[in-house]
C-alpha cells in the first residue's frame, strides 16, 4: 500500500509541476487576441513601409540615375510582387486556373515588365552575375528569347 501512496504522491507532484509549467507558458505566450492585434499592427507597418519604398528609390534615381542599389531594389520591388503572383498561379488547381489563372498571369507579366527596365539598367551599370541570372529568369518568364540568347552569349 505504501508504494501505491508514494506513486500517487509522485504523480500528483508531477501533475502540479506540469500545471505550473503550463501556466508559465501561457503567461509567456500572452493573450491570443493581443498577439493577433500585435501581428496585425506589424503587418500594417510593413505594408506601409513597403508601399513607400518606390518613392525613396525614385528620389535616389533622380539624384543618380545610375545608382546600382536603387536600380536593383526597384527591380526587386516589382520582381517580388511577380514572384508572389507566380506562387499563387502555381498553387491553383485546374478549375481555379480556368477561372482566374489567365488574369493572374497577365498581372504577372505586368510586374515582370515593371521590374525589367530597372534590372536592365542596373546590369548596364554593374555586370553582376546574380542580377544576370535574375534577368535571364525574367526574360524566360516573358518569353523574350532574343534577350535571353543575348545574355547567354
Amino acid at each position: 500500500m505504501a508504494s501505491l501512496e508514494s506513486k500517487v504522491k509522485e504523480l500528483t507532484d508531477a501533475l502540479k509541476g506540469i500545471q505550473e509549467e503550463k501556466s508559465a507558458a501561457t503567461a509567456a505566450a500572452g493573450d491570443l487576441a493581443t498577439n493577433k492585434a500585435k501581428v496585425d499592427e506589424l503587418i500594417t507597418k510593413v505594408n506601409e513601409i513597403r508601399s513607400n519604398l518606390p518613392t525613396y528609390y525614385t528620389k535616389a534615381l533622380e539624384v543618380d540615375p545610375n545608382n546600382y542599389d536603387a536600380l536593383y531594389q526597384m527591380g526587386a520591388y516589382y520582381f517580388n510582387d511577380a514572384q508572389e503572383l507566380k506562387r499563387q498561379v502555381n498553387s491553383m488547381d485546374m478549375n481555379e486556373y480556368k477561372k482566374t489563372g489567365k488574369d493572374l498571369e497577365a498581372k504577372l507579366a505586368v510586374k515582370y515588365n515593371e521590374a525589367l527596365p530597372y534590372f536592365e539598367r542596373g546590369f548596364q551599370v554593374k555586370k553582376d552575375e546574380d542580377l544576370k541570372e535574375i534577368l535571364k529568369q525574367v526574360y524566360r518568364e516573358l518569353k523574350n528569347e532574343a534577350k535571353l540568347a543575348e545574355l547567354e552569349k
